[in-house]
């Protein structure tokens, strides 16, 4: 029974407003399993870019006001600086020391090594017939995965549990190689659109190994003029 006192109707945020509720900006960035073709969403250990604190984000606690302007200021800013992290999705836990490949590299081979303990220490990319730095922690076991001429590396599927355990990589001529041993949360990764092969890797590392993955898709270059001797799948023993 109402009590005679004039009821408010609740001030509603549009949903349009660069600080609402259900802000693109402020729910982290697009979303999706990264080139994941099929239903279901974003993968539930999958890092994202936007911090979060309970129910508030780092915007919220940031700004420390809401007005539209400084707001709107804002959230350009964020939206400049979080543009690269937002296109790549990563996958792992992440944190640590950034890296990343050549982003138009025809890759040709990869090697991966995995230490004592089952983590994925370090990787390396082979852009036509020279290798890249190797990003990571040292020591392990090394394997390498040369490509054939006009091979391409077309899906990849992978583990991890606080750092990178295993990863799985085929190609478009229906040969895989496996790195290291699948435990804790999964992922898949495969480009968004038919054709498109991996170009490069980006990613994370600590003292002890890789922390997260990314990857570059786009088309292979129409002339591919690098020659190579196929190999075998092999194994490099390295310093622990």
């Amino acid at each position: 029974m109402p009590l005679g006192f004039p009821q408010k109707e609740p001030t509603a945020i549009p949903s349009c407003c660069p600080g609402g509720p259900t802000s693109f900006l402020l729910d982290g960035g697009p979303r999706g399993w990264g080139g994941y073709k099929g239903p279901g969403g974003e993968h539930p250990g999958t890092r994202r870019c936007t911090a979060r604190t309970g129910r508030r984000t780092l915007v919220d606690r940031s700004l420390g006001t809401h007005h539209p302007k400084a707001m709107l200021l804002w959230l350009t800013l964020a939206l400049l600086w979080s543009t690269t992290c937002w296109a790549k999705q990563m996958y792992g836990e992440g944190g640590g020391k950034y890296f990343s490949t050549s982003s138009d590299c025809e890759i040709t081979g990869i090697r991966v090594a995995v230490g004592l303990l089952g983590l994925v220490k370090s990787i390396q990319v082979r852009c036509g017939v020279s290798w890249s730095t190797v990003f990571g922690a040292p020591g392990g076991t090394t394997q390498e995965f040369i490509l054939q001429p006009g091979e391409h590396i077309q899906m990849i599927y992978g583990s991890y549990r606080v750092f990178i355990r295993s990863l799985i990589i085929s190609t478009d001529q229906g040969r895989y190689a496996t790195f290291g041993k699948e435990s804790g949360n999964t992922f898949i990764v495969s480009p968004s659109e038919d054709g498109k092969v991996l170009t490069g890797i980006c990613g994370q590392h600590k003292l002890l190994g890789l922390s997260g993955l990314c990857f570059e898709w786009d088309y292979p270059p129409e002339d591919e003029e690098w020659t190579t001797e196929p190999n075998s799948t092999r194994d490099t023993q390295c310093s622990s």
